[in-house]
């Protein structure tokens, strides 16, 4: 069963990986909380009905504290984590951000420990900080030969400022919690799945997730004018029905159902390999070559994977 639930988590990565390219391109186009709002939607009514036209599998399993835990799930992961990712990439950008966001796995082995009695194997273990590495790779700059760096904001006397050490303070603050929220919504989700089937747990959460993101897109000067336009360029629309479909329906499904495979932990250290797809699939699809920093990262994650794999 682990192993197959190391197959899904696999396909989730890769799917994932798959929408952020998407998502890179819609980005352009719409703002981001108003796209999160409609392709959470779009998820949301196919999955409902999907639900609905199977026969609401499993709806007899979904009691209060389910459903509770979902509710967390959501609110921790997508509201309260992402928000602070967002903030903490303005306030001191991807290269210090993103490695302690990716350190998400091991919050998320220590919660499955505390609260599930889940204890990694050391192979899992190392795994796990080699992926997380291999984040922190993947994240930094690609100095152009001959670039010069930019000055770092000093004092008269040569120090760093008090606004730009707090801001640099409360922004690893803001990555830190994300890592932690992060690890943590695994948990919930993983608890909450529990004698229920994956369609019944996203046909409660995807509608969830849509009503807070729409909840903070509605709030977004301009909001219905963005959705106005998706509506009249065909193109766009279709590019965001697929994103809906495939961020929501396809990789909600795949993260699901790996948790009940495999495991927190082992979706966990998987999930956070999905930069290492988005790579080769950038270079494929929008012709982005890889950088030196790429292919580091890239055979640390490998290394990463080969070690959870065999732990599996």
């Amino acid at each position: 069963m682990i192993a197959m639930g190391i197959v899904v988590a696999f396909a989730h990565a890769v799917c994932w990986s798959v929408t952020s390219i998407l998502l890179r391109h819609l980005s352009q186009r719409l703002d981001p909380f108003v796209l999160n709002g409609l392709r959470a939607l779009l998820g949301a009514a196919v999955l409902v009905v999907w639900f609905l036209a199977a026969g609401a599998p499993g709806a007899s399993t979904f009691t209060p504290t389910r459903i509770l835990l979902i509710v967390a799930a959501i609110v921790v992961g997508g509201l309260v984590g992402d928000t602070c990712s967002v903030i903490a990439l303005r306030l001191v950008g991807v290269a210090r951000t993103v490695p302690v966001t990716c350190s998400f796995p091991i919050f998320t082995m220590l919660f499955a420990f505390l609260l599930l009695g889940e204890a990694p194997p050391l192979l899992a273990a190392v795994g796990a900080l080699l992926v997380v590495a291999a984040g922190a790779v993947l994240s930094l700059p690609e100095r152009r030969p001959g670039a010069l760096a930019k000055p770092r904001p000093t004092t008269a006397h040569g120090g760093v400022p008090d606004v730009a050490r707090r801001q640099r303070r409360i922004g690893l603050l803001l990555a830190t919690i994300t890592a932690v929220v992060w690890g943590l919504e695994v948990i919930l989700t993983a608890k909450a799945a529990e004698g229920m089937t994956t369609l019944a747990v996203n046909a409660v959460r995807v509608p969830i997730a849509a009503l807070l993101s729409l909840s903070v897109a509605l709030r977004r000067p301009g909001a219905l004018d963005a959705a106005e336009r998706v509506l009249r360029d065909r193109r766009t629309m279709w590019l965001l029905i697929l994103g809906g479909l495939l961020g929501w329906v396809v990789v909600g499904t795949l993260y699901v159902e790996s948790i009940k495979l495999a495991g927190a932990t082992f979706t966990a250290i998987i999930g956070a390999t999905a930069p290492l797809y988005a790579a080769p699939l950038s270079a494929l699809l929008l012709r982005e070559p890889p950088s030196a920093m790429t292919l580091a990262g890239t055979l640390l994650a490998v290394a990463g994977v080969i070690l959870v794999l065999a732990a599996g």
